[in-house]
This record gives C-alpha cells, sequence and structure tokens, in this order.
C-alpha cells in the first residue's frame, strides 16, 4: 500500500510539473524532465538497531534516476533553475555479519529540491553545450531492515535511517536544437551530493530528458 501510494504521489508530481511547465513558456520558463542511471561510489550508512547497537547498511551501486523542473531565462546564456531529483536504489545490504539472523534491507530513496543557475552556450552549428550548479535540501530514506532469526523466533522490523542535510550539484551535458513542436531533447550528466551526518551520500546520474 506504501509502494503504491509513493507512485501515485511521483506521477501526481511529473503532472505538476508538466502543467507548471505549459502555463510558463510563453513567458520564458521551460519544464524539463530527466530519466537515467545513478552511479553511487559512496553508500554506507549506519543507524540503531535492536537494543541500542549500531548497524550498518550497503545500497546497490546503481540507482533509478528521475530529475525534473523549471527553467527561466535570465540573460541569452544564463537561465536560473528549480530542480527536483528522484533516485530509488534497490535492495541493500547488511554488514553487520550476525550469525544467527537472515537480514534483508528493503528498497532506499534519495529526494533533492536545489535551486541554481544553468550556463548555455548557444550553437548554431550543433547541438548547445551547457554547464549547470545548484545548491539546496537532500532527503535520505534508507530501506527498513527486516530480520528473520533462525531456530523460529519471531522476525524483527528495524526502522532504516532518515537524514535530511544540505545537498549541491553540478552538471553537463548537451541540448539538440529547437525543433517544430518545441520539445529539445538532452543527455548529460550531474555529481549530486548530500551532506548527511553519518556518511556522505554521492550520485552520478546519467540521464536523457526533453525540454520545452
Amino acid at each position: 500500500m506504501v509502494s503504491q501510494l509513493k507512485t501515485v504521489f511521483c506521477l501526481l508530481m511529473v503532472g505538476a510539473l508538466v502543467n507548471c511547465g505549459r502555463a510558463y513558456a510563453k513567458d520564458g520558463t521551460f519544464f524539463y524532465l530527466n530519466s537515467g542511471v545513478g552511479l553511487s561510489p559512496v553508500r554506507q550508512y549506519y543507524g540503531e538497531g535492536s537494543m541500542g547497537s549500531v548497524r550498518s547498511v550497503r545500497l546497490p551501486s546503481a540507482s533509478l534516476a528521475m530529475e525534473g523542473g523549471l527553467l527561466r531565462k535570465l540573460a541569452p546564456s544564463i537561465s536560473g533553475i528549480l530542480d527536483l531529483g528522484y533516485y530509488r536504489f534497490g535492495e541493500g545490504e547488511s554488514m553487520d555479519g550476525w550469525a544467527d539472523l537472515i537480514p534483508t534491507v528493503e528498497p532506499s530513496t534519495v529526494l533533492t529540491s536545489m535551486v541554481g543557475l544553468k550556463f548555455e552556450v548557444n550553437n548554431l552549428d550543433g547541438p548547445d553545450p551547457f554547464l549547470t550548479s545548484s545548491v539546496g535540501l537532500g532527503h535520505v530514506m534508507v530501506g527498513d531492515m527486516n530480520v528473520d532469526y533462525l531456530g523460529g523466533k519471531p522476525s524483527a522490523r528495524i526502522p532504516g535511517a532518515r537524514m535530511t542535510a544540505l545537498a549541491f550539484a553540478i552538471g553537463a551535458g548537451l541540448r539538440m536544437g529547437a525543433s517544430t513542436s518545441g520539445v529539445r531533447p538532452s543527455v548529460g550528466f550531474r555529481w549530486v551530493r548530500v551532506l548527511t551526518s553519518d556518511e556522505v551520500t554521492n550520485i552520478v546520474p546519467i540521464v536523457i530528458g526533453l525540454a520545452f
């Protein structure tokens, strides 16, 4: 039920962004939506386990990456951006090494909300290269750990860590020239960093997208 509600929420957010993009496109504000794969070289988190013990969880090295937001022209080559990011990791792995337990870690999520600037070179002969820089907040939700005890003992559920911290991102890419429909495909990558207290979160999304 919770996963279904999350899916509905994400669809509503995408719909709202699309409507905003269409409403403001005429006054120099554009909507964009990207999707791809996020690579995460640092992905270990620590949290409270049962009886006050410390547990550690390692996440997969890749995630589903979805990014979207609004872009408004400030100058011919400079735009302000409002950027939202959603990064979904698969099941994690417990690093505690308990001999009499069988732990499984549910999927984890990282959310970001940032504002920043986009610098774009208008190239009449081909794609337009661009650079982005943004800062804001990130929220890390490590999946809950389900522990099955050997010997018939009841299973236990340990809540995953929840952390909100300062986040920033830098990126680069190419945006194709304008088409008759006004839709401009793009390809790019970013380095997203969330400065959580227990473990810094690094994600490098490699995405393709559309802007209109």
